[in-house]
């Protein structure tokens, strides 16, 4: 007998079991058919399995996603900082999509310094204060002795970095538009400049912190 038949007998066999289960038990001693429908009506899809329907993954995908954007409204500060930072305030499940810097750079270093850039899960002290249960107002910058030591700190203030911020002044500005918001930064077209800028600042970072 084949996988596949094995598996679609087990089903059949689960959504039996289910049709005849008291729906009251808890939900961990429910069949796995039962379980299976209470998570996609809990997702926004219900689909009663028991009738033999089937699923329709593109709906189970698009209510996924849509109830994940809407989890946002509750994140962590720390999300809540990415929202600001990297999608400029607000995030919708249409421009949730995997960010272009995932193929434009082909160097894995540099990806990840980016990737932690975006995220905030980098090497300042914003994030290794947070390690250390450290509040906020405590994260200064090592270098400059700025209140903050943050991704929006190293890329427009520190001191430490004004001279790769001339080496890629193009990433600033260009003609006739001002300096960009830190979404606007991180989001713009120059994604493989953008990794090795970060990068570079990374290398000064930890040669500064090494002396």
């Amino acid at each position: 007998m084949g996988g596949e038949r094995v598996a679609r007998l087990a089903m059949l066999d689960s959504v039996a079991l289910a049709a005849d289960t008291d729906t009251g038990l808890p939900l961990a001693r429910q069949p796995w058919a039962a379980q299976v429908s209470r998570v996609l009506a809990a997702a926004g899809a219900p689909c009663d399995l028991t009738a033999d329907e089937g699923v329709a993954l593109p709906e189970l995908a698009e209510a996924l996603l849509e109830r994940h954007v809407a989890s946002y409204t509750h994140a962590s500060v720390k999300v809540q900082r990415y929202i600001e930072d990297v999608w400029g305030g607000s995030i919708s499940a249409e421009a949730y999509t995997p960010a272009s810097f995932l193929c434009d750079v082909p160097e894995r270093r540099r990806r990840v310094r980016l990737a932690q850039w975006r995220t905030g899960s980098h090497w300042m002290a914003e994030e290794t204060g947070r390690w250390q249960r450290l509040d906020r107002t405590q994260r200064p910058c090592p270098h400059c002795q700025a209140p903050l030591e943050d991704v929006r700190h190293a890329v427009y203030d520190c001191p430490l970095y004004a001279g790769l911020r001339e080496e890629y002044a193009e990433l600033f500005h260009s003609p006739g538009h001002a300096l960009p918001s830190l979404a606007a930064f991180l989001g713009q077209a120059r994604q493989g400049r953008l990794a090795r800028f970060a990068d570079r600042c990374h290398e000064e970072h930890a040669a500064a912190l090494a002396q």
